[in-house]
């Protein structure tokens, strides 16, 4: 549901969707709805979203008698 609202979001904006997912990362120092405080062991957001960008919409998508 969520993903679904970013995206249409991201459509109504007229932005890449990844561009919208950066805006509502939490960076590190900041704090979660928890309390938590984010910090450099919960991974990099943003070096994850690039790869899943690259892997997913960078990447070629096979030709019909590739399949």
């Amino acid at each position: 549901m969520v993903g679904r609202l970013i995206d249409m979001l991201a459509r109504k904006l007229d932005m890449p969707i990844w561009e919208v997912m950066k805006k509502n990362f939490l960076s590190e120092g900041k704090k979660n709805a928890l309390g938590q405080t984010i910090t450099k062991s919960h991974g990099d957001l943003y070096q994850c979203l690039d790869e899943v960008k690259k892997a997913v919409f960078d990447t070629r998508k096979p030709d019909e008698d590739e399949r």
